[in-house]
């Protein structure tokens, strides 16, 4: 079963809402793409700006049932991986909360549309599509 590569972005960015007023906040450290050439196709990241830990930064992933307070950088990444003959979607997520340098890393197979939520978290210019 192939999936559109363009609906899934589509949705994940339209129920992630983007528009939250920027202020100052020191600029993350994003990770390297560990994923094979042509095989990531978008990525998204969400940040705090307001670096308050009073619960106004909140990230949810409804499909696997996770929810986070006092988020402080949220970096997401859809990859296709090639399982057997088929090349299958993955979502990958790098979650780092406030005063907390180690991040929760979750991986979810999208056989439908993953959809996920930031909370008072504004979407960092480097989101979009990944070139090859």
């Amino acid at each position: 079963m192939k999936l559109a590569r363009s609906a899934l972005p589509l949705l994940a960015a339209l129920l992630a809402s983007p528009a939250v007023a920027q202020t100052y906040t020191p600029r993350p450290v994003l990770a390297p793409n560990p994923f094979s050439p042509g095989s990531a196709v978008y990525s998204w990241h969400y940040i705090c700006p307001t670096n308050n830990p009073d619960g106004t930064c909140r990230f949810s992933i409804l499909a696997a049932s996770y929810a986070g307070n006092n988020v402080a950088d949220v970096q997401a990444v859809l990859a296709y991986q090639t399982v057997g003959l088929q090349q299958i979607p993955f979502y990958y997520f790098r979650i780092t909360f406030m005063g907390n340098r180690k991040p929760d890393l979750l991986m979810i197979q999208a056989n439908a549309a993953v959809s996920f939520a930031a909370h008072g978290m504004a979407q960092d210019t480097d989101t979009g599509p990944i070139a090859s």
